[in-house]
């Protein structure tokens, strides 16, 4: 019993974190800027994207925000919302968000629907220092993957 209280816990405060309407932000403003703060600071970040995009790799969280700059240089994000609730894996495991990403292709006008997932894992004191003003965040991404829908 106190697992599943530990889980919903973790599943609100989750949902409810500075990192989650960061990343929303950064996706409906085009600006991956906002994304350096929620990504893992030392390691590196496994990006897997299907095409039209067609990207694969581990990156680092510089190297990330790179490449969405690119991304959305080239795509206009029609719409970005969480789907349901995130999917917490566990207090210290940390949780996975959903997202329906509508996108259009800038030269063609072709449009995209993209489901996106967002690991988060929960921040090492270290991770949390932050690199530039704004709340902090207990939770950082590690991962994102999307699927063509």
């Amino acid at each position: 019993m106190s697992y599943l209280s530990v889980a919903w816990l973790t599943f609100i405060l989750a949902f409810s974190t500075p990192a989650v309407k960061t990343v929303e932000k950064a996706f409906l403003q085009n600006n991956p800027r906002l994304l350096y703060d929620c990504l893992v600071p030392d390691g590196r970040i496994l990006v897997s994207m299907p095409a039209p995009i067609s990207f694969s790799d581990q990156l680092t969280s510089q190297q990330t925000v790179f490449l969405f700059r690119d991304i959305f240089s080239a795509f206009e994000t029609l719409e970005f919302f969480p789907e349901k609730g995130p999917g917490s894996l566990g207090p210290r495991a940390g949780f996975i968000l959903k997202a329906r990403w509508s996108l259009r292709d800038r030269r063609n006008r072709n449009l995209y629907v993209l489901r996106v997932f967002f690991y988060f894992k929960a921040a090492t004191p270290a991770e949390e220092s932050p690199r530039s003003p704004g709340p902090l965040s207990p939770w950082k991404i590690s991962a994102i993957k999307a699927i063509l829908i």
